[in-house]
């Protein structure tokens, strides 16, 4: 049976948030998920990323899919004490639990996705003095998509960075942040890498009003809008609204984040092909 320990978990991860505790392990800790992609992240400095969510991360993967198959080294840590920890559904299980092969414990984990739970990432780490010590080890990160990465880059690293394969060459110039991290002004304009739309269209203008339950403008809401092959982040403005211009498309439109009070839409919607504006009504949470 999982130990699943979810009051104790929640105060332990907020201590780790705020003060980065250092793992308690004295051997190395490593988790691979099974088939993905190793990433390196790179700010615009130049410089690799390690942290994140003021933790030390040991790898970004991009996993493809939304669950992932993971193999956890854990050397020099009490299985009976060690848990897996994953943000996904907020879950600790102590590592004798876990099956094996051989020396290598197996499990599995959900990922999120901005498409489906409205968070770009998933972390997953040891917590090898147990869910009390409030310590993590080998923390990694897992993307569903390039879209949920290419979100991290834009947004949760101050100055932007960018991603390439590991071991191949980083690219010459970072993501430029997306204005959607806290305390910094929605401007309601396109900031993400565009969409590509239809080949050779010409550009057309779209507008998105988020309006609550009374018709009122609800500023701050965070969109996906979507070609098949990439994403735009838009967010709305003290008036309600995101305007933008993009090559002409019948483009999928995905509310990723809504301000306090008001609940996520669970459907798309589509915006007209030759441009215009579409209302989205937000409920009260």
């Amino acid at each position: 049976m999982k130990a699943i320990i979810r009051a104790a978990l929640s105060a332990a991860l907020a201590l780790a948030m705020l003060c980065g505790c250092a793992a308690l392990a004295e051997g190395e800790i490593q988790i691979v998920p099974a088939g993905a992609q190793q990433v390196e992240i790179v700010g615009s400095d130049g410089s690799p990323i390690t942290r994140a969510y003021d933790l030390s991360i040991e790898g970004f993967y991009l996993v493809g899919s939304d669950v992932a198959e993971l193999r956890i080294s854990a050397d020099g840590v009490d299985p009976a004490v060690a848990a897996l920890y994953s943000n996904h559904d907020n879950t600790a299980t102590a590592l004798a639990e876990l099956a094996r092969d051989g020396e290598t414990y197996l499990a599995a984990t959900g990922v999120d996705s901005l498409a489906t739970t409205g968070y770009e990432s998933t972390m997953v780490g040891v917590m090898p003095g147990g869910v009390e010590s409030g310590a993590f080890s080998g923390c990694v990160l897992l993307f569903c998509s390039e879209d949920d990465l290419n979100f991290f880059c834009a947004n949760r690293i101050a100055g932007g960075a960018s991603w390439h394969s590991a071991g191949e060459p980083a690219e010459a110039d970072a993501a430029e942040p997306a204005g959607e991290a806290e305390g910094t002004e929605q401007s309601g304009e396109t900031e993400a890498t565009e969409p590509s739309g239809e080949a050779g269209a010409a550009n057309a203008d779209y507008a998105i009003a988020f309006v609550d339950e009374a018709g009122n403008p609800v500023a701050g809401v965070v969109a996906n809008v979507c070609d098949d092959v990439s994403c735009t982040v838009v967010t709305s403005d003290a008036s309600g609204r995101a305007s933008f211009s993009l090559p002409s498309y019948a483009y999928d439109v995905h509310v990723i984040q809504v301000p306090e009070g008001y609940a996520t839409p669970g459907e798309g919607y589509v915006l007209p092909a030759e441009g215009g504006e579409i209302t989205i009504s937000l409920s009260a949470q």
